[in-house]
């Protein structure tokens, strides 16, 4: 887990996100207003539907710029499509600074169901999960709750959650012991 703030910290959190996230190859690992360092809200879906690239928009002075961004995917599509204008609505009630979006699976395709079984790794979620260690995690879509339910090791049954924990000990739906 890095320390949240310093620079110092962002430069290393850069360099391990190219490492398992090259730039060019993975088009958009995340997306958030400024530095992911203090998201400590997680809105995961299961992939991106599109492949508006997040590097363009990303800088280690500024963190990534999503306004930016989000111009360059109305470039792309001309409207906000049904999904991402549901995400904008919840990353501004949740607080437009504090959440970061991410996907399970990094590999966008406009249908989950035409994304191949060689793109279904979760390295890049497991990464921001481990270093950036989300105090609230908002996961959506069936496909989202259930992979987040085998990875989260609580052993209960989310199907039907709108939201779990990242934490089996502050999930709301599991049996305390």
């Amino acid at each position: 887990m890095l320390i949240q703030g310093a620079k110092s910290d962002l430069v290393e959190f850069d360099r391990r996100l190219r490492a398992i996230a090259p730039e060019g190859q993975v088009p958009r690992p995340f997306l958030c207003r400024g530095s992911p360092l203090g998201c400590d809200v997680f809105l995961v879906g299961i992939n991106p539907g599109t492949d508006t690239p997040l590097w363009h928009h990303w800088s280690l002075e500024k963190g990534c710029d999503k306004d930016g961004w989000l111009a360059d995917y109305l470039g792309r599509h001309g409207r906000l499509k049904p999904t991402r204008a549901r995400i904008e609505r919840i990353c501004e009630s949740a607080g437009r600074d504090r959440v970061l979006e991410t996907n399970v699976f990094h590999v966008p395709s406009a249908r989950e169901r035409q994304l191949p079984k060689a793109d279904r790794r979760t390295g890049v979620f497991d990464f921001l999960l481990e270093t950036l260690r989300p105090r609230v995690m908002f996961v959506h879509g069936r496909s989202a709750v259930a992979v987040k339910r085998l990875s989260s090791g609580d052993g209960h049954d989310h199907r039907g959650a709108d939201s779990i924990s990242p934490t089996p000990d502050a999930c709301p739906l599991c049996p305390r012991t």
